[in-house]
């Protein structure tokens, strides 16, 4: 598959024999080395998101795990996506409240890579963060800072689940009022073959 645009690849499928096995993927850049990969005993339809690059080739290899033969139908489909973040604290990219903020995490990129975002409250708040995406081969995390590098909370995108959570960020001392001023939201994978977008919005 070569990439047009930068965006994610989804999967749809569907068993033709209803034989109960376990399926797996793996996706290698165009050389033949594999990047990531991933298995299930569940159906994986609109569960897999692996983002592209645009001009970046790659190929999918899929399997079947155990159980003999399973015969499927298999389509691919793609979701554009554009997104905007700084490599690390000091190039964050500034987010607004009430903003959805859409971002991807890349199998052939570094264990260590980082997005960095910042927004800022004029005053003191309450405030949530509703946060979605898909992931394959470990979690994407969202982690929250404050001015002083105080960990307020971290937001796991899990592997393989379809989930849309709400939850109120704490300050420093665990209270529900956050102090005027600017925060940080660092979002990392949590190993080397992690891949998947993510979304976020605070309000």
């Amino acid at each position: 598959y070569k990439a047009t645009e930068t965006g994610y690849l989804t999967i749809d499928k569907k068993n033709i024999v209803n034989i109960a096995a376990s399926m797996s993927v793996s996706f290698y850049n165009s050389n033949g080395k594999k990047i990531t990969d991933f298995s299930s005993d569940h159906d994986i339809s609109g569960k897999v998101a692996f983002p592209v690059k645009k001009g970046k080739s790659y190929k999918i290899k899929v399997g079947v795990l155990k159980d003999g033969q399973q015969f499927y139908q298999m389509k691919f489909g793609f979701v554009s996506l554009s997104e905007k973040s700084g490599s690390s604290k000091a190039k964050a990219r500034t987010v607004k409240l009430k903003k959805n903020t859409k971002g991807m995490i890349y199998a052939e990129e570094s264990a260590k890579a980082q997005d960095w975002y910042k927004f800022s409250l004029s005053k003191a708040q309450k405030l949530k963060i509703t946060y979605s995406g898909k992931s394959i081969s470990g979690s994407i995390d969202i982690i929250i800072y404050d001015k002083n590098k105080k960990k307020l909370g971290t937001y796991h995108v899990m592997p393989m689940i379809d989930n849309t959570e709400t939850k109120s960020i704490k300050n420093a001392k665990k209270g529900s009022i956050l102090p005027k001023g600017t925060y940080y939201i660092k979002v990392v994978k949590q190993r080397k073959q992690t891949a998947g977008y993510y979304s976020f919005k605070l309000h």
